[in-house]
């Protein structure tokens, strides 16, 4: 219906063009289509995120149950390892202690042979002794301890043990030479077993987590 200006109703009131619209004219909006490309957009950069997302945690439990492995792994080696060396220390210091093992012998330092400086340390010197054996052949030792000064003189009678039928084996009876390969041995055998109950733990405590996930 087209009003024209001027045009009034029943009561007098004006009814025209202007005063209908509100002095406006009237605009027909056409349809937005920037939208639905919009959606489309959002729902392929979120497939994207999620296929991204996915990679990733793939990578993630690979890594972290690759990870757990070795730990076990390393950790159950460390313990046998470590087991080995507290034995064979204390085996040394058992057969050392009952002394039956070991046949006794008195040799003499012959000469002191120079050992290099170092970055720790400075020139030391070792002990090279000849001695006998039970059945009188002669053998010549040369101490792997060296001192600085020298804890031996040349001349000087040095008592040496080895064990029966192995005297290649022979040591010099002092707390050095006796006791500090066993203590070592178990020193390093205990740092490895403790290490190992750690690695371990460590392996199946990150896979209690991953299963919690």
């Amino acid at each position: 219906m087209k009003f024209n200006p001027g045009m009034k109703d029943e009561n007098g009131n004006d009814i025209s063009e202007n005063k209908s619209m509100g002095n406006k004219p009237f605009e027909q909006k056409s349809p937005d289509y920037s939208s639905a490309g919009n959606f489309e957009n959002n729902d392929m950069l979120s497939n994207y995120e999620k296929g991204v997302d996915r990679v990733i945690n793939s990578v993630n439990t690979v890594y972290s149950a690759g990870r757990k492995i070795g730990y076990v792994i390393m950790g159950i080696l460390f313990f046998f390892v470590g087991i080995a060396l507290i034995a064979w220390g204390y085996m040394n210091v058992k057969h050392k202690i009952d002394g039956s093992l070991y046949v006794k012998s008195e040799g003499t330092v012959i000469s002191m042979r120079e050992v290099p400086s170092t970055e720790d340390a400075g020139e030391t010197w070792a002990p090279i002794i000849k001695f006998k054996d039970s059945n009188g052949r002669e053998h010549t030792y040369e101490s792997n301890v060296s001192s600085d000064p020298p804890a031996y003189h040349i001349g000087e009678k040095v008592e040496l043990l080895y064990p029966q039928g192995k005297p290649e084996d022979v040591f010099i009876n002092s707390f050095t030479e006796k006791w500090l390969t066993p203590i070592l041995l178990g020193v390093a055998g205990l740092v490895m077993f403790i290490l190992s109950i750690w690695m371990i733990f460590t392996g199946f405590r990150n896979e209690k987590k991953t299963n919690m996930n």
